[in-house]
């Protein structure tokens, strides 16, 4: 843009420039015949990473943070085993205004194959998860989320302003190479157990010949529920404990109020589908163990399981519980 508005290839034409507070080396445009039309639609393409056949994600990034992103991509290859490709997203205004009109055409025409957006055009109809992460508020990423099938995990600096370095921001808001990498993992630790939720007493079975039944029932042993009890079960899942947990106070004179909470919906999905989810002071929640939505000091007991091997922080699960 710049050499196309000066002399001597002075050409008729007028140019926005953004200009950042971040000096660094701004990389070659990748080679690829669509790379240009991208630039100018959107999104394109930057770099892509990783082990043929691992579980992949992609990370969109805007401006400096694609540095970020390209730092995560790595982190995620090289810690991970996590294969990634690394997207540039130059205007999510223009991907949203394409997809509106994709839109208005597709409603316009109904006769017709309908027209699909320039962002699902590059990023794929069944797409794995997306993590974007940009320095400006989540709603710019979100704008886009609603023409993708894929979990969408949006990245950006809601709150209010706040004076520190770059790099002590960028930790604070969420949006460093670190947090954009968290955010990949934990997005397919959940496609993984949304993908397995009805499959996954079987799973069970299968993989621990059946024994696994054998320690719940010690656990509630240990735990020995007694009438009336509260008790909040953590990474629940389809609720194998906790009815264990109902079914063993519930036989002394009076149901136990059993909360199973799990993070994914999925889980929960499933689990109030089985038979012994009827039985009375059963309580479905979906919450993140590292923080819990029940109020403190509310429960005689609390229980988790085998999901403790699925926390990311067991510092802060320990902390919450």
């Amino acid at each position: 843009g710049v050499q196309t508005c000066a002399l001597p290839i002075y050409e008729d034409c007028m140019y926005s420039l953004t200009l950042g507070n971040e000096n660094y080396a701004q990389p070659p445009m990748p080679e690829g015949d669509d790379v240009r039309e991208g630039i100018v639609r959107g999104i394109y393409r930057f770099r892509s990473m990783g082990p043929e056949g691992a579980p992949r994600v992609h990370l969109l990034g805007s401006g400096s943070i694609l540095n970020e992103a390209v730092e995560a991509q790595r982190i995620l290859a090289e810690d991970f085993g996590v294969a990634s490709d690394v997207w540039s997203v130059t205007s999510y205004t223009e991907l949203r205004r394409d997809a509106i009109e994709v839109d208005r055409w597709n409603v316009l025409h109904p006769g017709e194959p309908p027209r699909v957006p320039y962002v699902v055009q590059q990023l794929g109809h069944d797409t794995p998860p997306i993590v974007a992460a940009s320095d400006y508020l989540k709603s710019m990423p979100d704008s886009i989320a609603k023409w993708l099938d894929a979990p969408f995990v949006t990245l950006g600096t809601d709150g209010f302003g706040r004076s520190a370095s770059r790099e002590e921001l960028r930790d604070f808001f969420e949006v460093d190479a670190r947090h954009i990498a968290f955010s990949a993992i934990s997005a397919l630790v959940r496609e993984v157990f949304s993908s397995v939720a009805r499959r996954y007493d079987l799973m069970n079975d299968l993989m621990s010949a059946g024994v696994h039944r054998l320690w719940k029932d010690a656990f509630v042993d240990w735990l020995n529920p007694q009438p009336g009890m509260a008790v909040l079960d953590v990474a629940g899942g389809t609720g194998d404990i906790a009815f264990r947990i109902a079914a063993r106070a519930a036989a002394k004179g009076e149901p136990a109020q059993v909360t199973i909470c799990d993070i994914n919906y999925d889980m929960l999905s499933h689990g109030v589908t089985r038979p012994e989810a009827k039985r009375d002071g059963i309580v479905w929640l979906c919450g993140d163990a590292e923080n819990l939505p029940v109020k403190d000091a509310s429960q005689d007991a609390y229980t988790i399981a085998f999901g403790i091997r699925n926390t990311t922080h067991l510092d802060k699960v320990l902390a919450e519980a």
